[in-house]
């Protein structure tokens, strides 16, 4: 929490928390308020907007990843440790969005805020600026030849046995 709120000098982060991980500690909400993040709690169907406004998504692990790719969104994942408990059992059960990580920039938790700060910037410059096309053309397709929901499974699927 405390390196994605140096970002707040830089940007307006909008931090969407899990609702389990709101329901297991309902004081996150005014700990991430504190910190200057603004706090969204609608209903889960609003993501779609939060992501049509965004300029940047930093996501962990989850579906929101695969709607910032569709809305071709720029994206920048948060990798968790290897050794960590919750990395172990998504590779275990071979967790879909596993593959991503390969094609997506992503950061290590364990980085400065500098870091996260330069990283944040090199993804939204110029020379990034198609790449979330190019994700979101390779997942489900481009404009002209959007992908059935049985080739993005069967997509999903080949990158998910590949590893």
């Amino acid at each position: 929490i405390e390196k994605i709120s140096e970002l707040c000098k830089d940007f307006d982060v909008i931090v969407r928390p899990h609702p389990k991980t709101v329901k297991v500690d309902n004081s996150l909400i005014k700990i991430l308020s504190k910190k200057g993040f603004f706090v969204d709690q609608s209903d889960i169907g609003k993501v779609g907007n939060l992501l049509k406004i965004s300029d940047l998504i930093l996501g962990d692990y989850g579906d929101l990843l695969f709607g910032a790719i569709y809305m071709k969104r720029p994206l920048l994942l948060l990798n968790f440790k290897e050794d960590s408990k919750y990395i172990r059992e998504k590779k275990k059960n071979m967790h879909i969005d596993l593959p991503l990580r390969d094609k997506i920039a992503s950061v290590d938790v364990t980085i400065s805020s500098k870091e996260m700060k330069k990283k944040c910037h090199e993804i939204l410059s110029e020379n990034f600026k198609n790449r979330p096309i190019e994700i979101k053309n390779e997942y489900f397709g481009d404009e002209i030849n959007q992908l059935s929901s049985k080739e993005v499974a069967q997509f999903l699927s080949n990158n998910l046995y590949e590893k």
